[in-house]
């Protein structure tokens, strides 16, 4: 399911490069909220599973669990938590930055580059980031397990975008893009 994230990334960034050009950034949008109408449509009509249904109502009932609250699921909790938090805000400051960084001029501190070669950057990205899931999902978690290759990546990420920061005369994107790719 986290693959199709990758896909719908790669349609919005082929929308994007189709539709910007032509018709402005207006119509980029109502694209994208145009594509929600299928989804409120079939939400309306597809019935909760009787077994959602059933622990919302014993929810409701006030029967509540402290479970979660203690001792070590509270700490995993915390961590998973800590953890995800951290990884998103560096998704997510990357990923709305790095557009203005890739289009702006050299002379603004950007790479000027033109939005073909900024949408093919993206679909560069969008591909990558579908393998990675779709290796995690049928392949590392089920021989490992999902806490040790997802450690592994966290752990093996900061290492290789070091290793590239040497490398690379803009130390920022390098580092920012090992973590994604």
């Amino acid at each position: 399911m986290q693959s199709a994230y990758a896909i719908g990334e790669a349609i919005a960034a082929l929308v994007v490069r189709l539709v910007l050009p032509n018709f402005g950034w207006r119509a980029v949008f109502l694209v994208g909220v145009s594509a929600r109408a299928p989804g409120v449509l079939i939400q309306s009509s597809v019935p909760e599973p009787t077994l959602w249904s059933e622990r919302r109502e014993i929810a409701r009932s006030g029967h509540r669990s402290g479970a979660c609250l203690s001792g070590k699921v509270l700490r995993t909790g915390l961590l998973a938590t800590t953890m995800n938090t951290c990884g998103r805000f560096g998704y997510w400051g990357l990923f709305t930055w790095i557009p203005a960084y890739l289009s702006l001029p050299p002379a603004q501190g950007g790479r000027g580059l033109s939005l073909v070669k900024t949408t093919t950057f993206f679909l560069v990205l969008c591909a990558g980031k579908f393998l990675g899931y779709a290796a995690y999902s049928a392949f590392f978690a089920d021989a490992f397990g999902r806490r040790k290759p997802y450690f592994t990546y966290l752990l093996m990420w900061p290492a290789l975008a070091g290793a590239n920061l040497r490398n690379d005369p803009q130390p920022y994107i390098a580092a920012a893009s090992w973590g994604h790719l």
